[in-house]
């Protein structure tokens, strides 16, 4: 038995996609779509973070909800991605 094994087969078989994996994401669908989730997300964020204003006395913010958001998607995007 091989260490690394699996993982290395997976890169070989997969190595041929790698260029189109990278350069389909300048197409219309995708920037299209990533626009839309971007501002619905930011959205989201500014509502909840002016609530959290009101209901914190200022402790809380908007841009205190814009930070959070994005550390919880990036780090949800780098961890559970794959699953």
């Amino acid at each position: 038995m091989k260490l690394f094994h699996g993982i290395a087969k997976d890169i070989a078989t997969r190595r041929p996609h790698y260029r189109s994996d990278f350069s389909g994401i300048f197409s219309q669908k995708v920037l299209s779509a990533s626009f839309y989730l971007f501002f619905a997300c930011l959205a989201n964020a500014i509502a909840f973070g002016a609530l959290s204003s009101v209901l914190t006395g200022g402790e809380i913010g908007i841009i205190e909800m814009m930070i959070a958001t994005a550390i919880g998607g990036t780090t949800y995007a780098q961890t559970r991605s794959h699953w």
